[in-house]
């Protein structure tokens, strides 16, 4: 990427697909979840005091979950931002949307189920028609793209186990 670019990224005068970010964030060596933004401020909660449940650290309640808005695709991480073992967030895709014309490889397994709509799913030289209930798990490090064909938005539940050298979003 030229300094060109990275300037006018900084200065919000581009805006820089998954790909890109990702690669900013390796280089950074940041945690994935740097990239989210805090959720929308809420009314404080009703607290109900549970004993012997230990510390909050590794619960992500509903409404305090980081997304982040790619305009294409929008992600909402469901674990810790500091989780380096596993990732879990929900992948909205709306309609004909993708993760990009260039395909992603991470060494890591990936997983998911199919929430909501439909998705085309392809790993390596191979795809799939996925449907609501329809539940995968493929190697990262495969070149894998995902798009919904459909004409209403697709929710999945995506997974990501262990990724050696930082994680991914």
């Amino acid at each position: 990427m030229s300094t060109g670019m990275l300037s006018r990224i900084e200065r919000n005068l581009a805006n820089p697909s998954l790909r890109v970010m990702t690669q900013i964030r390796h280089a950074l060596g940041a945690a994935a979840g740097a990239l989210f933004t805090d959720a929308p401020p809420q009314p404080a909660p009703v607290v109900r005091i549970v004993p012997s449940v230990g510390t909050s650290s590794f619960i992500c309640k509903q409404d305090q979950r980081p997304q982040l808005d790619f305009g294409y695709m929008r992600k909402e991480l469901l674990t810790p931002r500091s989780s380096v073992g596993m990732q879990m967030m929900i992948l909205s895709i709306p309609p004909q949307g993708a993760s990009g014309s260039e395909p992603f490889r991470y060494p890591a397994e990936k997983a998911g189920l199919m929430l909501e709509g439909e998705m085309i799913l392809t790993v390596g030289d191979e795809k799939f028609m996925l449907e609501e209930g329809d539940s995968f798990l493929f190697d990262g490090s495969l070149a894998h793209t995902v798009s919904n064909p459909g004409d209403t938005p697709c929710k999945v539940l995506w997974i990501i186990g262990a990724v050696s050298g930082g994680q991914h979003i």
